[in-house]
């Protein structure tokens, strides 16, 4: 690039802001999914209404511990859709619809169309940390395999197809509510 002086300087590329928008989001829904559901759960425990406890000797043990939500969510798991599963998911469903509605307000939305679209922006993020949690699980234990059919299956169905359904509804809310009352644009 050669500058206002006429000097020749590098510059990195910059990826483009809806990619970091989305990278960010995800992340951020997945640890509050992480949080959420570990919260949810001792709540729980201790009001006595379950018996499931989190895991939380070790990192890799709650990383795998909601590995293992998001495979018994998906039914790649011959687990049962126990409470722990069923609090996950309804905390993974509210936690991608705020943050996909949060996403979309980031920006102005001239329609719904665009605010539907940086709300599955999230996506991106949340499909690198499932990927991420999934390596780890798979370095920490022997019975998680690196890649196989089911690992992609998961990826492509709680990695990316909820996070864009439930992002994408949060993002069409912040994008209906926000027009102009009498008509929209």
């Amino acid at each position: 690039m050669v500058d206002w002086t006429g000097r020749y300087t590098r510059t990195l590329p910059t990826p483009p802001r809806s990619l970091v928008r989305g990278l960010s989001a995800g992340g951020k829904a997945y640890l509050l999914t992480v949080f959420g559901t570990v919260l949810a759960v001792e709540l729980g425990s201790a009001v006595g209404v379950q018996d499931a406890s989190v895991p939380l000797l070790a990192p890799f043990l709650l990383v795998f511990w909601v590995y293992s939500l998001h495979a018994s969510l998906g039914g790649y798991t011959s687990g049962s859709l126990g409470s722990p599963t069923v609090i996950f998911a309804t905390v993974l469903a509210l936690t991608l619809l705020v943050v996909g509605y949060t996403t979309a307000g980031d920006g102005d939305p001239e329609a719904v169309i665009p605010a539907v679209v940086r709300g599955t922006s999230l996506a991106v993020g949340y499909l690198a940390s499932l990927v991420l949690s999934h390596v780890l699980a798979a370095a920490t234990v022997p019975t998680v395999s690196p890649l196989d059919a089911t690992a992609v299956r998961l990826f492509v169905d709680l990695g990316v197809l909820y996070p864009a359904t439930f992002g994408g509804l949060g993002g069409f809310l912040y994008g209906w509510w926000s027009l102009p009352a009498g008509g929209g644009r």
